[in-house]
């Protein structure tokens, strides 16, 4: 079996060892130009010279250069984990078909960041599936399917750990699949399927009349390799690192009493605030404004955006 791979991640690393270690040639490894990689993306070219494998960069895979580059490697399969949908001169290149994979229990939860949208929804487990990529999002027959746990006592980066883990298991039991030629995929009953949009900036803001858990949640969702979910003050986009529920000794009645977004301490990195239902402790990647130190409320985000200030929020 001739393989080519694309993508950018250490799980397109992790999937590419494990193509390499079950005997499958891997004839070229494809990600996109530095400039362009999304936030959790590492260098491959190492990793390709190490095998070597040929290595090759693109920012559009339907480029006449790369359809080209491609189809003279001439594989049997290709195998995604691409951030982006693959067309129809990308998906017709391998004499058989590309196999895409999605951190997600399909044909649930199809579409765009799924752990995000995984973490903040308080699931606590999910699937890693191995398809048969089509034209539509995550929609193709499925080769496999391995469960793993999403963590909710820990940030994102646990839960990147036991994806990585199962989709080895996965991609192992896809490539015993393939040289079984008994093997049929199974189809999606599409319409169980939904679908998650695009996570923007504004969906990693914090915000004082969410409860403690939602909070929490969210600054999990966001934790590194991203940047940190985000707390707005006057004009600073403040990155939080750490949430976690904490009564700062307060009583429950004491705390039921507080209006949201009250500020009970706070330090050179942190502070606690009230939320919807609870205390939060938040533990900032930079200091806190100086003037942020003696203030008494944190409001909305939509307080400080109704201003005027110029915040910009990447």
């Amino acid at each position: 079996m001739r393989f080519i791979v694309l993508g950018t991640s250490e799980f397109t690393q992790k999937c590419t060892q494990v193509l390499l270690d079950a005997g499958v040639e891997v004839v070229a490894l494809i990600s996109l130009p530095q400039k362009e990689r999304q936030l959790d993306s590492i260098d491959l070219k190492t990793f390709a010279e190490k095998h070597r494998i040929s290595y090759c960069e693109f920012s559009d895979l339907s480029s006449l250069e790369a359809n080209k580059t491609m189809s003279g490697f001439k594989p049997d399969y290709i195998f995604s984990s691409w951030p982006h949908l693959l067309k129809a001169d990308t998906i017709g290149i391998p004499k058989h078909f590309v196999i895409g994979s999605h951190p997600g229990a399909l044909p649930y939860n199809r579409g765009r960041h799924p752990l995000y949208w995984l973490f903040c929804l308080g699931f606590h487990e999910t699937k890693i599936s191995f398809f048969i990529v089509d034209e539509k999002v995550d929609n193709g027959a499925i080769l496999s399917q391995i469960p793993f746990i999403i963590p909710q006592d820990a940030d994102i980066s646990r839960a990147f750990e036991n994806m990585g883990r199962a989709a080895c298991l996965g991609m192992s039991e896809v490539i015993l699949k393939l040289r079984d030629p008994a093997f049929r995929p199974r189809s999606q009953d599409s319409a169980k399927a939904n679908y998650w949009r695009k996570r923007t900036p504004h969906d990693v803001i914090l915000d004082p009349r969410m409860s403690g858990q939602m909070i929490v949640r969210t600054v999990r969702s966001y934790a590194p390799p991203y940047p940190g979910a985000i707390l707005l003050w006057k004009d600073s986009v403040l990155r939080v690192k750490q949430a976690k529920v904490d009564s700062l000794n307060y009583t429950r009645d004491e705390v039921q009493r507080m209006e949201n977004g009250r500020i009970c301490h706070q330090s050179e990195n942190t502070l606690f605030m009230k939320s919807e239902d609870s205390l939060v402790k938040l533990d900032f990647t930079q200091t806190l404004p100086p003037e942020l130190l003696s203030a008494k409320h944190i409001h909305p985000s939509t307080y400080y955006l109704s201003q005027g200030i110029n915040i910009e929020i990447t």
